[in-house]
């Protein structure tokens, strides 16, 4: 007699994480989503909780952060190690260019402050002033508009909920 009740999934978390040369430069990302363990850690470490970063990217499951930060806690070294590459490179490269582009002044509201993008503008000159740099996490669009327009920068989101 069937009784209407759900059979339980099990997934293999082994299978949550995956790598390929193709994808993000072969950094550890969420399984089939591009998504990197650096960009989940990234948020954490700006202090939003996972179920936050599951929001943001409504795509994810908060499964999928969890196992994006057990692995991001699990090989710490490996990630934050990444990071310190990466930042040496901008640092370098940020005092030996100059270009155009460092007259746009930017605003990334918290939902496009991805650590990959801000350091790339940044890399390339460009003036760029994340939601947490600004104190202005969780809050609403309005707020973030006003800021933005109040201090010359142009607001750049990336809202996928609303």
């Amino acid at each position: 007699m069937y009784t209407g009740a759900k059979v339980p999934v099990v997934v293999d978390i082994g299978t949550l994480i995956e790598r390929s040369p193709e994808i993000r430069k072969g950094r550890p990302c969420i399984a089939g989503s591009g998504v990197s363990v650096r960009r989940i850690a990234g948020w954490y470490n700006l202090g939003l909780t996972p179920e936050e970063i599951a929001a943001k990217i409504e795509h994810l499951s908060l499964a999928q952060i969890h196992a994006a930060l057990t692995y991001y806690h699990a090989n710490r070294d490996e990630i934050d190690s990444d990071i310190a590459v990466e930042d040496a490179a901008i640092e370098k490269y940020s005092h030996t260019r100059e270009t155009a582009l460092s007259v746009l002044r930017l605003y990334l509201d918290e939902d496009a402050m991805d650590g990959d993008l801000v350091r790339g503008l940044r890399s390339r000159g460009i003036d760029v002033v994340t939601a947490a740099d600004a104190r202005m996490i969780r809050r609403k669009d309005e707020e973030h508009h006003s800021w933005a327009t109040l201090r010359g920068r142009a607001l750049y989101s990336f809202n996928v909920g609303d």
